[in-house]
């Protein structure tokens, strides 16, 4: 029988750098699993005030309360869900209009069905070090 080419030294070098590749491959592999894990759907301001928006409207508010600001200023609908109570108007149809950023301050205008009418409200909102928080929920100017 004859000897592999280069012989032991050879192949274990090579298994060596096979091994650390798959090591490397495997850490680049953790770190986007973790980057993606810690991104969820409250990254932007226009998220958090959808979220809170179609939970007033689907009278499941029990979660919000690590995504309203303590001091917010909330309509009676909101104040309402929050302490469990079902709304008495349907909302529905809930979408993002239109979304401005000014430093740590936002501002989300957002279209809405309430009592099958047309409706638009203005989210405000100011990012708390890594993550943004419902300052205010009103009508338009």
């Amino acid at each position: 029988m004859r000897d592999l080419v280069g012989g032991p030294a050879v192949i274990g070098r090579l298994r060596a750098a096979l091994l650390l590749a798959v090591a490397v491959l495997a850490v680049a592999d953790l770190t986007t699993y973790v980057a993606l894990v810690a991104q969820d759907d409250r990254t932007t301001a226009d998220d958090v005030a959808r979220q809170v928006v179609q939970a007033v409207a689907d009278d499941d508010c029990g979660d919000l309360g690590d995504l309203l600001a303590d001091d917010a200023v909330l309509p009676t609908p909101v104040t309402a869900c929050l302490q469990g109570r079902t709304n008495a108007v349907r909302m529905t149809d809930v979408a993002v209009l239109d979304t401005s950023t000014d430093g740590d301050g936002a501002e989300v205008r957002i279209a809405l069905e309430s009592g099958g009418r047309p409706t638009e409200i203005v989210v405000d909102l100011q990012r708390d070090d890594d993550r943004w928080l419902v300052t205010a929920i009103r009508a338009p100017d």
